[in-house]
């Protein structure tokens, strides 16, 4: 029900149904209707566009420039008390070589750059991620499938995994206690940049007393003609039903 939930209010579905309200409305003699109508139709445009969706992601991220975050996090190089962090992004079924559960691209980016982050700084691995709320009986914990990957990849094994979190909100507090566990005091923190404010918000709830380097994922639009910029792509339909997203979660603090 929640996943159903998801679907219908972020864009574009948010906005097609409020266009499709509006557009019954109307067919019941209502002019007000228009009102919705012309609202969603033109929010539905809009958040698919690089031009809209490209500043309202650099707003809602404010992150400082990565070569700002590379020199400030290189002064933790091979400190005993730091730990690179990444948080899951999801997994999914039947997407893996023998037909079992695979990470999510969002996960696999994170997974991915965590890893370049742990080689260039000496620092060891940590990764975060349960099972969701509601999900298959069979389903694996997504940090047993990050597990099972890093093991395909040669990479060295995660100084811990936390199982548990099926939220931002858990991958804070369940991680909070392994990181008290382990003397940690600086943590680069790995995810994308939509979502590194709300995970901010609640690891620095967590441990007030950990220093934490948001290290995120970012996305720029192609470089090409402005008109372009103004079109409906698939990337920023992405970005845009992302953005909306965070929002909400951010909002009823998860």
């Amino acid at each position: 029900m929640y996943q159903l939930f998801k679907q219908l209010i972020l864009p574009p579905a948010g906005p097609l149904l409020l266009a499709l309200a509006g557009l019954a409305a109307m067919g019941s003699g209502r002019r007000w209707g228009r009102w919705p109508l012309g609202i969603g139709l033109l929010l539905a445009w809009l958040l698919t566009t690089d031009a809209v969706v490209s500043p309202l992601v650099d707003a809602y991220v404010d992150s400082p420039p990565s070569r700002q975050i590379l020199h400030q996090a290189q002064a933790w190089t091979g400190r005993s008390d730091a730990v690179v962090l990444v948080l899951g992004g999801g997994i999914r079924r039947a997407s893996s070589a023998d037909g079992g559960y695979d990470l999510q691209p969002l996960t696999s980016e994170r997974l991915r750059r965590g890893l370049w982050w742990s080689k260039r700084l000496k620092l060891p691995l940590a990764f975060s991620g349960g099972l969701p709320a509601v999900g298959d009986a069979d389903r694996p914990t997504e940090s047993s499938v990050v597990a099972r990957v890093l093991g395909e990849l040669g990479a060295p094994p995660a100084l811990w995994f936390e199982d548990r979190a099926s939220n931002t909100q858990e991958n804070a507090r369940f991680s909070a206690e392994l990181l008290r566990r382990h003397g940690t005091k600086k943590v680069i923190l790995v995810t994308h940049g939509l979502h590194m404010p709300r995970a901010l918000h609640h690891f620095r709830s967590q441990v007030p007393d950990v220093e934490i380097l948001p290290a995120p994922l970012h996305r720029d639009p192609e470089p090409g003609w402005i008109l372009a910029q103004w079109l409906p792509s698939s990337a920023a339909a992405a970005q845009g039903s992302y953005l909306v997203y965070e929002w909400v979660a951010r909002t009823v603090g998860k």
